[in-house]
């Protein structure tokens, strides 16, 4: 068993076998080693070559590589359900004004009607979608906590794209033509 290093030493010994030509040492700096902070480079009895890094570089990177590896899983955790919840999903919340057409890995198809003079229940849709009107309609969205948006009327055939957002609730402001479209939700786009 080896030997405990004292409290005082703070660097580490990497041992890379680098080919050069007799009696010339390798420049780690320039097979990736130089970023990782001060080094020397020392010949050793055996013929490899002994380069020293300071193990505070070490650690900083470590703790860097970590701490953004953190903030991007945690982040994509909270990003991508953070409205959505089974009791809210648009097919449960509001089934009048949402009918599955098709669904697989991929995508979720929905039908989407919401009478003139009527505002569907509060609900929210957990993947970013493609929205194509088969009827459009001047709509006003609510969601709580925010002021009510206007949505003019856009064209028949019109298309958008609408990203994750908020539970809502859309109310057709017309007065005889009827909102429908198809919502193409991009499961694999989050």
């Amino acid at each position: 068993m080896g030997k405990a290093l004292p409290a005082e030493v703070h660097a580490l010994e990497l041992r890379i076998r680098i080919v050069t030509r007799p009696g010339v040492a390798p420049d780690f700096r320039q097979h990736g080693l130089g970023m990782l902070g001060s080094a020397t480079n020392a010949r050793t009895t055996s013929g490899t070559w002994r380069y020293t890094v300071a193990m505070k570089s070490i650690a900083k990177v470590a703790v860097m590589v970590a701490a953004l590896g953190a903030a991007f899983l945690l982040g994509q955790a909270t990003n991508f359900d953070r409205w959505w919840t089974p009791q809210n999903d648009a097919l449960v919340a509001a089934p009048q004004n949402h009918k599955l057409l098709f669904e697989n890995d991929e995508v979720r198809v929905l039908e989407v009607t919401v009478p003139p003079g009527t505002r569907e229940p509060l609900h929210a849709h957990r993947y970013p979608s493609v929205l194509y009107y088969l009827s459009a309609a001047h709509m006003k969205e609510y969601s709580p906590g925010r002021a009510p948006v206007d949505h003019p009327r856009k064209q028949d055939g019109a298309v958008v794209f609408l990203p994750i957002g908020p539970p809502h609730q859309m109310e057709n402001m017309e007065t005889s033509k009827p909102l429908r479209a198809i919502r193409v939700e991009l499961k694999n786009s989050r």
